[in-house]
């Protein structure tokens, strides 16, 4: 299954110049004078010779006043769809088969066991409500699993 989008195929240096640059009028000149930068990165990254570090990526996103991790993003991303790694390796890695019912996250892994099969369908519902998410309802003795991400969102995890 390809989900690459055209955006991740295109070097983030052009993305810069198309997006961010030319809508704006900033030369590269200016934009390495307001970064504290040399010319020749700003130019060679333009060009697509260089990529994105993190300290390019934290002087672009103090200079645009956006995240950090978001230039850092797009390279990650443009890496990944221009490199081929995935499908070279895909011949030499075998995926670890006790992972089928782990759930594995970048901070931490925990095991949830074989799936059990349920008599009532499991719900999962979004609320933006800070102060007070809606909660399904469901039985006493199992009330349902408030997880809340980092953007806003509660999910919250239960039997109706």
């Amino acid at each position: 299954m390809d989900t690459t989008d055209e955006r991740d195929t295109t070097h983030p240096g052009r993305q810069l110049k198309e997006h961010y640059l030319d809508p704006l009028g900033i030369t590269p000149y200016a934009l390495a004078k307001g970064m504290g930068v040399h010319l020749s990165r700003i130019t060679r990254l333009i060009a697509g010779e260089r990529a994105i570090t993190l300290d390019t990526a934290t002087r672009l996103g103090l200079f645009f006043e956006v995240p950090t991790r978001w230039w850092l993003e797009m390279q990650m991303r443009y890496d990944q769809a221009t490199s081929g790694l995935r499908e070279s390796l895909a011949d030499e890695v075998t995926a670890f088969e006790g992972l089928r019912s782990a759930a594995v996250g970048p901070r931490k892994g925990w095991r949830l066991g074989p799936p059990k099969p349920r008599s009532e369908p499991v719900v999962l519902r979004y609320s933006t409500a800070r102060p007070r998410p809606v909660m399904p309802t469901g039985p006493p003795d199992r009330p349902p699993k408030v997880i809340r991400h980092g953007n806003g969102f509660v999910a919250l995890i239960g039997s109706e």
